[in-house]
């Protein structure tokens, strides 16, 4: 697909998503009051947590669809929520998987950037750390793009909020990579796993630093650090921690799968149940 970048006024909208749901479902892209959860939450949440792993206004937003029923009742508490599974996820086993070759290549993810926060210059600092000593492709996200030419390195250009075939290319990079390593926790982690890849959590560089200003600002700090520390990490998934060699984590976490067009009712959109109940 052609590269695009338009922004967003929705969750729902974000790398692309919504477009392709109204695509898929047949029908023009209409607006929605609904969320839909984008991060992967790796951890079993708790209500304190809502403020840095979801949002901190949450309680002003009228519906919410969520990954899994835990998640769900986390949420309902505030708002109406709806276990429904991610949306990556739902673009992944609803869309045609295509003819893709493993390369045998190792690609090396680090933190990135977005459009409200800017951390190119600490992803320019892990790149040359962790590219100095290891033989990988880059993958950098959208918004980190322009750090490219710095590197001698391949590199591949990953996800951004606001461009729209960002599923598209996320899913040809982690269908043709082999190995993903990276030094933070994210939703890149079980995308990967997604598409087939075998993942670690690099433990000789890791270095997640807590960049989430809502994590800061609601004195949830150490509550962040603590689900994204390698020793908590090793006890919900043992042996996805790497300490040298290619990585072997291959236990995908089952996420629910809801049809699209039920996805697309949940949003309110002018779907019909005959459609949700006749479609693959």
């Amino acid at each position: 697909m052609r590269e695009k970048e338009i922004s967003t006024v929705s969750e729902v909208e974000y790398y692309g998503y919504a477009r392709w749901l109204a695509n898929h479902v047949g029908i023009a892209l209409p607006q929605t009051r609904v969320r839909f959860q984008h991060m992967w939450l790796w951890w079993p949440i708790e209500d304190q947590d809502i403020p840095f792993a979801l949002d901190p206004g949450l309680k002003s937003f009228y519906k919410e669809l969520t990954q899994d029923q835990h998640t769900a009742d986390m949420v309902g508490k505030y708002v109406p929520a709806h276990a429904v599974g991610l949306p990556f996820l739902n673009f992944l086993n609803s869309e045609p998987r295509g003819d893709f070759q493993r390369n045998g290549k190792t690609l090396y993810v680090p933190a990135h950037s977005n459009p409200w926060c800017d951390f190119s210059k600490a992803v320019h600092e892990r790149v040359k750390v962790f590219t100095k000593h290891n033989d990988v492709t880059v993958l950098l996200a959208w918004n980190d793009r322009h750090l490219k030419p710095h590197y001698t390195v391949p590199v591949e250009i990953g996800a951004g909020v606001w461009e729209i075939s960002s599923f598209y290319r996320l899913r040809k990079i982690f269908s043709e990579y082999s190995y993903l390593v990276t030094d933070r926790m994210g939703s890149h982690v079980l995308y990967a796993m997604a598409c087939g890849m075998k993942v670690g959590l690099s433990a000789k560089f890791w270095n997640d630093d807590i960049y989430h200003p809502h994590a800061i600002s609601h004195g949830l700090t150490e509550r962040a650090r603590y689900v994204r520390s390698l020793k908590y990490l090793d006890e919900l998934y043992p042996g996805i921690v790497l300490e040298d060699g290619l990585p072997a984590y291959d236990k995908c976490p089952e996420i629910m799968h809801t049809c699209p067009f039920e996805i697309a009712r949940l949003l309110e959109w002018p779907v019909t149940v005959t459609d949700s109940k006749t479609s693959k």
